[in-house]
């Protein structure tokens, strides 16, 4: 992909005492495959005082042929 640039569109979080919900849509600008969008999902838990990544996905909008 080369150099690329991520654009957040849209976010949304949610917080609980143990967990961090972020979610949202991104347009990220590639060198060598042009723009392309998606959405991501985000989850961190709180182990001991730190919150780590639990979970971390993306999503193309791209259809694969």
């Amino acid at each position: 992909m080369g150099k690329s640039i991520m654009k957040v569109i849209d976010e949304h979080y949610q917080m609980t005492e143990d967990y961090i919900f972020l979610c949202g849509r991104h347009e990220t600008e590639t060198m060598l495959g042009g723009p392309r969008k998606g959405e991501f999902h985000l989850i961190w838990k709180k182990f001991d005082d730190k919150y780590l990544i639990l979970q971390d996905e993306y999503f193309s909008d791209a259809r694969n042929p």
